[in-house]
């Protein structure tokens, strides 16, 4: 959080993110994707390159879907009938389907409709059988060659230059050409960079037989756009102090960063209903002293806070002052999380078996059958901090802190 996003602002930011790589011994990154400040005429650095001065290879690049976006502005409104048609042919007109990738899902599509009864299918059946999601999923897309995508674009904004709807609303505005003249100078920037690969695998699916593997792009700013859809969750309500506030945020991201990192590595849905790490790092050592195994794979420590400032403290150190807390902040946390719950909903009759004089940090997902027949689980958990009862999944899971 910021006052603005002016180099001196975002500077100390920038440091943390550069240190982070150094001292995890990871390379530096090779491409930064932004909504503005991409781009510079001659060998003036643009922003991004300036604020992180010590990755030295670094291409700024503007996102692609941002590109679309200025380009919309020639239409005179998103509701026109033919908006649609705009976009899909300006998507054309930047993107093409990898043809290996095509060609793959072709003759897995043909197999699969061969299995279905179709005993010869023809080209346009497995093409119509292809849906928009399949494609996404199992096929990369590359960028035009600059000439060839100015070509295209002006070509179609030709074709539609005097379309209007059935009222006589016209598509296009007046200024489309002005527009296009100012924005047509992006089109070297949005090229795919030739140098670098993009596309991650992240796994397989098997269709017809024929096993297709699957990708996740990293080019654009959809991933951070996406996590700004969600950052309003992590406050609940309309109003919270800054300390709360601070919780809030700090909770959410360490919840999303858990949850997109074993998305990343498509791994198995774990069973520990738990975000916190110090507790699962202590199951883990519990585990692996019994079991000699530990379940909860994906799970890595905490590393050594590096002084970074987070959220509210980066914003107050822009204002020379410092995030007030109190002697007992986790106390006034989890009073200010907690106002609202009521522990024992679901089970009230079981509340005198807790032992609050224990002092047992110990994660435990049971059925409700189990609890309902052993009252004895109960014993095991202390500390309760909230429980949530998940239908879908039949279980009770009793989070500890």
């Amino acid at each position: 959080m910021t006052t603005s996003e002016s180099l001196s602002n975002l500077t100390r930011m920038a440091d943390g993110l550069m240190d982070r790589y150094e001292k995890a011994l990871q390379p530096n990154p090779f491409v930064l994707y932004t909504d503005r400040d991409c781009c510079k005429a001659g060998d003036e650095k643009s922003k991004f390159q300036r604020l992180f001065h010590r990755w030295e290879s670094l291409l700024v690049r503007l996102d692609s879907w941002n590109f679309m976006r200025r380009i919309a502005k020639a239409c005179n409104n998103e509701s026109h009938p033919l908006y649609g048609i705009f976009m899909a042919k300006l998507s054309g007109a930047i993107f093409e389907w990898d043809g290996k990738d095509v060609d793959l899902l072709r003759e897995a599509k043909k197999f699969e409709l061969v299995l279905a009864g179709l005993k010869n299918p023809s080209t346009d059946a497995v093409n119509k059988s292809i849906s928009k999601v399949e494609l996404a999923k199992l096929g990369k897309r590359q960028t035009r060659r600059t000439d060839k995508t100015i070509r295209l674009i002006e070509d179609f904004i030709r074709s539609l230059r005097d379309s209007t709807d059935t009222l006589g609303v016209p598509l296009l505005r007046e200024d489309v050409w002005d527009i296009w003249k100012e924005e047509k100078r992006h089109i070297a920037c949005i090229q795919y960079p030739e140098c670098y690969q993009l596309y991650t695998k992240t796994g397989g699916l098997s269709k017809g037989g024929v096993l297709l593997p699957s990708f996740q792009c990293a080019r654009g700013t959809t991933s951070l756009e996406s996590f700004h859809s969600h950052l309003k969750n992590f406050i609940p309500g309309t109003a919270a102090n800054d300390v709360h506030f601070q919780a809030y945020i700090l909770e959410g991201i360490v919840r999303w960063n858990i949850q997109i990192s074993i998305a990343a590595i498509d791994s198995p849905e774990s069973n520990i209903r738990s975000f916190d790490p110090k507790l699962r790092l202590k199951l883990k050592y519990l585990r692996s002293a019994v079991l000699d195994k530990s379940i909860d794979i994906d799970f890595h420590p905490l590393a050594a806070y590096t002084g970074e400032l987070f959220g509210i403290e980066y914003l107050y150190s822009e204002m020379g002052s410092k995030l007030t807390l109190g002697v007992n902040i986790d106390i006034e946390i989890e009073e200010g999380l907690n106002d609202d719950d009521d522990f024992f909903t679901f089970f009230p009759e079981e509340e005198d078996c807790l032992d609050s004089e224990l002092d047992v940090d110990v994660l435990y997902v049971a059925t409700p059958n189990e609890i309902k027949e052993d009252t004895r689980v109960w014993m095991l958990c202390t500390k309760v901090r909230y429980m949530s009862l998940l239908p879908a999944k039949g279980q009770l899971t009793i989070y500890v802190s």
